[in-house]
């Protein structure tokens, strides 16, 4: 086959239209038949799988399950499971959201009854529904080396994406898989140049750093073999990888209703973990300039810092040339990492969990290596823009203050907001000024717990219009399910991620959400009390919905890009999934679900409105950038407020990414909606915008 036909067979896999029976999903759809044929009269679910084909159910339901456990260690909130089995089910049939929530989940019982899935209920707090696959599916999986089915529907294309129009959006060969508009239609979009972004950055093409993998498998197998990593982002990731090893790839984009761009291929992606970006490289390779030289230092200098390396020094923090200094001072060691990574682990181990940069430094330095034997370059020299959210509060109400902090305005070395917020939230706690059941313990963690990645917590949620309980949610990490039973028997509660702060203090998992709680009450406070402005725009953004309320209306705006924006969360609906009364003599067979009608929830859009602008801004920011800087380089990617390029162009970049932020502000976005709400604009400050196109350190 070529490679239009391979690409198009796997997505006729994913859709369930063409596919290979594997033994289990021969498994579940013996287990169908055999519960088909108990039934006397045949109820409607059964009909619509026998309609769907039961082959091809019990094939896309495996994938799905599969996935979505995978991704959470293979335990899951049976909501999501039901979801996500939901959503792929659109694939085969046209029935509405609720009615395949009911296939859904009696076809979950299935795999209960055929022994791929326990389905249990939590004891103890708000009781949860919980799938965890068992045994018996992990064997199976690992007998016939079928974990690859997990990321089947989130691979890259081997082929260039068909490009987004006006008309219809683009991506994947085949129609149904295009995300197109997530959570919105695509005749939102108004004007070209989200379209000109959106094809410049899914016409990138990319290559797996076969360099790099090799260390990866290594370094990653033990881990492996103990089950110690996560099968979908680790394992699934570097099989992908392999497989795809020597072929160009392209990865199809999509925006969300707020203009926000996303990859579909999430498995090898930009946007992924640090082992899928160490695994990624661009398509084509360049020979590096002087220019791009210093570039790629400051991108190594980025990459290891905070590393043994840099012997645990934060040097991303320093300035561009102080950063060059230093990998100047210490090219051997850089240089001994890229030709041994594995001999020279220790300099840039920090493990495989989230937000860590193990295999990024490796990457680097593997990078710098090469270009001294070849001169040449590919790996995305990247740069992240500064507490984005707040450099939007600065811009939007001109606040010089704010923007100083934020690196809106030119300056000798990078501020750190996040540092600022997390040294505000250590005062308080050494003059006594909170005062909850979990300050003694925390007052004896002040290094761990008034570090700038917990206080980012706090100015990511709040910046974003969200409140305690969100910062909570964020200092306990990624859901993470405890089993306090047996296999057999299972009691899962949810606890602090190991990956997150709350766990590595000697609290009770009984009490690490009450912990995180009371954290989140003094960090909000703390920022609160450094920048207190950010709290005007939010509120004028809120005032602004209650007048759309009062009218029945949502209220909208068009992005500078050109999005027609809707702030129009739904109404939740709960209703019961009941699994057949064949499955009576099992447990957990009811499931209160909730979906979404088109009633505007005028409550949740106050809330929400905030966040969803600052995103929209965000997002047009990001559209004028990519359009320029592919005028000059068919290699750019995105990661939201984090952007990426070849080094040779990187100059570019940062004085481009100012200079569109000031056009934007300068067309005082809050006083056309101050106009069309009829509700008074905050006050503006005093901010030069001729100095932001200055601004040295907005990306960094």
């Amino acid at each position: 086959m070529n490679k239009h036909e391979i690409q198009l067979a796997i997505e006729n896999q994913v859709t369930g239209t063409a596919f290979d029976a594997n033994p289990i999903s021969t498994l579940l759809t013996q287990a169908l038949e055999q519960v088909f044929d108990r039934f006397e009269c045949t109820p409607r679910w059964v009909r619509a799988v026998k309609d769907m084909g039961m082959e091809g159910v019990s094939f896309v339901t495996i994938c799905a399950l599969l996935e979505y456990t995978s991704e959470e260690g293979g335990v899951a909130q049976a909501h999501g499971v039901v979801g996500t089995i939901s959503n792929r089910l659109v694939y085969m049939c046209e029935y509405d959201k609720k009615t395949r929530c009911l296939l859904a989940w009696n076809i979950l019982h299935t795999c209960r009854e055929c022994g791929l899935i326990r389905v249990t209920t939590t004891k103890g707090g708000e009781p949860t529904t919980v799938v965890s696959i068992t045994s018996l599916f992990r064997e199976l999986l690992d007998t016939y080396k079928l974990w690859g089915l997990c990321g089947l529907n989130r691979r890259p294309m081997v082929v260039p994406p068909i490009q987004h129009t006006l008309s219809e959006s683009g991506g994947y060969l085949t129609g149904k898989l295009r995300k197109g508009v997530a959570n919105g239609k695509w005749s939102a979009i108004k004007a070209m140049p989200v379209l000109d972004a959106l094809n410049a950055l899914q016409n990138t093409s990319w290559r797996i750093n076969s360099e790099a993998m090799r260390s990866i498998e290594f370094l990653m197998q033990p881990y492996m073999e103990a089950r110690e990593t996560n099968k979908y982002a680790h394992d699934m990731a570097l099989f992908v990888a392999q497989e795809l090893e020597g072929h160009e790839l392209w990865n199809p984009t999509y925006i969300d209703f707020r203009g926000r761009v996303g990859y579909q291929a999430d498995i090898l992606s930009p946007q992924g973990n640090d082992m899928s970006r160490g695994l990624l490289v661009y398509g084509k390779s360049i020979p590096i300039t002087k220019e791009g030289w210093y570039w790629m230092r400051v991108h190594i200098a980025n990459q290891c810092s905070g590393l043994p390396i840099a012997d645990g020094k934060k040097i991303d923090k320093l300035s561009f040339d102080e950063r060059v200094d230093w990998v100047d001072g210490n090219i051997e060691t850089i240089l001994d990492v890229g030709y041994d990574p594995i001999g020279h682990k220790e300099l840039f181990w920090e493990g495989f969990g989230s937000k860590v940069k193990t295999f990024q430094c490796m990457t680097a330095c593997i990078e710098a290596k090469n270009i001294s034997e070849t001169g040449m370059t590919c790996l995305p020299v990247t740069l992240d823009a500064t507490c984005n959210n707040y450099q939007w509060f600065a811009g939007l109400l001109k606040d010089e203050d704010l923007a100083r902090r934020t690196n809106v305005l030119p300056c000798d070395k990078p501020y750190d907001f996040h540092t600022d917020v997390a040294d505000e939230n250590a005062r308080a706690w050494a003059n006594d000024e909170r005062d909850h059941d979990f300050i003694d313990i925390f007052t004896q963690h002040t290094d761990k717990l008034c570090d700038r990645k917990v206080g980012k917590n706090a100015t990511l949620v709040i910046g974003y219009g969200g409140k305690r309980r969100g910062i909570t949610s964020r200092l306990m990490g990624k859901k993470h399910w405890v089993n306090l039973g047996t296999e057999d028997e299972p009691q899962w509660t949810v606890g602090a991620n190991p990956d997150s702060v709350m766990a590595q203090i000697d609290i009770p998992v009984d009490k690490q959400w009450h912990a995180s709680f009371a954290l989140a009450g003094d960090y909000e406070t703390s920022l609160y009390a450094v920048a207190p402005s950010a709290l005007e725009v939010t509120n004028f953004l809120r005032a602004c919905v209650k007048v759309a309320n009062d009218d029945n209306q949502c209220m909208e705006w068009l992005s500078p890009s050109g999005v027609l924006v809707r702030n129009h969360p739904n109404t939740k609906i709960e209703f019961n999934l009941t699994a057949s009364e064949l499955f009576d003599d099992q447990t957990s067979t009811q499931l209160k679900f909730t979906i979404f009608d088109k009633e505007l929830n005028k409550r949740k859009a106050v809330s929400s409105a905030p966040p969803q602008y600052i995103h929209s801004m965000d997002a047009s920011h990001l559209h004028y950038i990519v359009i320029d800087i592919s005028k000059v380089t068919a290699h750019v990617s995105t990661v939201h407020d984090c952007f990426a390029t070849h080094a040779n162009f990187v100059g570019l970049l940062v004085t481009t990414v100012p200079t569109v932020f000031r056009k934007i502000i300068e067309t005082n976005p809050l006083e056309v909606l101050a106009e069309v709400y009829e509700v008074e604009c905050p006050e503006f400050g005093t901010l030069d915008t001729e100095l932001v196109s200055q601004a040295n350190y907005f990306i960094t």
